[in-house]
C-alpha cells in the first residue's frame, strides 16, 4: 500500500507529491525510463544493465519481455532487478499488452501476465489493460476494463496495482475515467492513461488531463496520474501543470535532449550539444551509452527543476517560453470552465 503526501501545490493543478511505499520515497513529477526488448534499437539487456548499474532510482520493465528471454539470461536479469529493488530503487512493471499486440502474439494472456507480475520484484505494476475497439459501446468497455482491473489487483499484494484506463477518443476516456473513479474509488490509489488516448494535439491532451484531475478533485482524491508513453520534456512540463504526476516512455533510449533549450537531436549527435553535465564528463568510450547516461541525468535533473518551479509558482512562466502565451491562455480558459460530463 502506498502513502501519498502533497508537499506543494500551485494555483493550477501542478503539485509536488511524496509517494511512500514502505521505506522507499518517490517525489513527483518524475520520469521512469522504459525498457522494451521488442521496440528498442539498442540491445535491451545492455540498456537495462546500464540503468541498474548507475542506480538511476526508477525503471519500467515489461512483463512481456520476461516471457521472451532465454532461461539462463532471464535468471540473471531477475537477480539484477531484485538487487536493484531491494537496494531502494523503484521498479514499475508494464502489462505487456502493447508489445504482444505489436508482435501479434496471441499467446500473451492474463495467465502469462500474472505469472511474471508475481515473479518480478516490483513496487508498481499496471493492470492488464483493455484496448478499446470501435465495436465496443461505453458500457461494454467499462465492464471489460473493470473486470480486468479487479483481476489484476488480485494477482499480488506485495506490489501496487495501477489501473490503466483507455478510450478511443478523449471524450470516451473521460467518461470511462469518471465512471470508474466515482463508482469504484477503492481501486484508484494511482491511475494511468496513455498519452495517445488523451488527444491528437498537445493542447487537447493537456485539457484531457485537466479533466481527469478535476474528476479526482471532485472525489477529494490526491491520486497520482501516470501518463504512459510520455517522455517529451515540454509535454511533461505542460501535463504536470495540468495535474499529471509520473511519466514513462522509450524516448530516453531513442534521442538526445538539450538540457537548456529542450531541443531533441539524434542519439548519435550528443557531441553537437557540447554538454558538460556529469554524465558527459565521464570517461565512457561507447558513444551510445554516454548518450543514454546523459538522458538519465537530464530526466533526473529536469524532474527536480519542475518540482522547484511548482513550489515557486513559476512553472507557467517557464511553459510560456516553450509553448507560447496563446496555448497557455487556452489551457487556463479551459480549466476555468465547469467539468465536462
Amino acid at each position: 500500500m502506498i502513502a501519498i503526501e502533497v508537499l506543494a501545490s500551485s494555483k493550477m493543478n501542478a503539485r509536488v507529491l511524496k509517494i511512500s511505499k514502505g521505506p522507499k520515497q518517490l517525489s513527483t513529477p518524475s520520469y521512469f525510463p522504459a525498457i522494451s526488448r521488442s521496440r528498442m534499437h539498442l540491445p535491451a539487456d545492455a540498456v537495462l544493465t546500464l540503468v541498474l548499474s548507475v542506480v538511476y532510482p526508477r525503471v519500467l520493465v515489461s512483463t512481456y519481455d520476461f516471457s521472451q528471454m532465454a532461461r539462463e539470461n532471464r535468471a540473471k536479469v531477475l537477480g539484477e532487478i531484485s538487487n536493484y529493488f531491494r537496494n531502494g530503487s523503484f521498479v514499475m512493471l508494464d502489462s505487456g499488452i502493447f508489445e504482444s499486440c505489436r508482435n501479434h502474439d496471441a499467446a500473451w494472456t492474463f495467465k502469462q501476465y500474472a505469472k511474471w507480475v508475481r515473479s518480478v520484484d516490483s513496487d508498481f505494476y499496471f493492470s492488464y489493460d483493455v484496448l478499446p475497439h470501435v465495436s465496443n459501446s461505453d458500457e461494454r468497455l467499462f465492464e471489460r476494463t473493470l473486470s480486468q482491473i479487479r483481476r489484476s489487483k488480485s494477482v499480488t499484494g506485495s506490489s501496487e496495482c495501477i489501473p490503466v484506463v483507455h478510450g478511443l477518443t478523449p471524450k470516451q476516456l473521460i467518461r470511462q475515467f469518471r465512471k470508474l473513479v466515482f463508482h469504484y474509488p477503492q481501486f484508484f490509489n494511482m491511475i494511468s492513461v496513455t498519452e495517445r488516448d488523451c488527444g491528437k494535439t498537445l493542447s487537447e491532451r493537456a485539457t484531457t488531463i485537466l479533466s481527469l484531475r478535476r474528476i479526482l478533485k471532485e472525489r477529494h482524491a490526491d491520486s497520482p496520474i501516470h501518463v504512459l508513453g510520455c517522455g517529451d520534456p515540454i509535454s511533461i512540463a505542460l501535463y504536470t501543470y495540468c495535474g499529471a504526476d509520473t511519466f514513462d516512455s522509450l524516448d530516453w533510449s531513442e534521442m538526445v535532449f538539450d538540457r537548456n533549450e529542450l531541443r531533441i537531436v539524434n542519439l548519435s549527435q550528443l557531441e553537437l550539444l557540447r554538454c558538460d553535465c556529469k554524465a558527459c564528463k565521464r570517461p565512457i568510450k561507447d558513444p551510445q551509452m554516454r548518450a543514454l547516461l546523459h538522458n538519465l541525468r537530464f530526466y533526473q535533473d529536469y524532474g527536480m527543476k519542475l518540482q522547484t518551479m511548482t513550489k515557486r509558482g513559476t512553472l507557467r512562466d517557464y511553459l510560456i517560453e516553450f509553448v507560447g502565451l496563446e496555448l497557455m491562455e487556452s489551457v487556463d480558459k479551459y480549466a476555468s470552465k465547469e467539468a465536462p460530463q
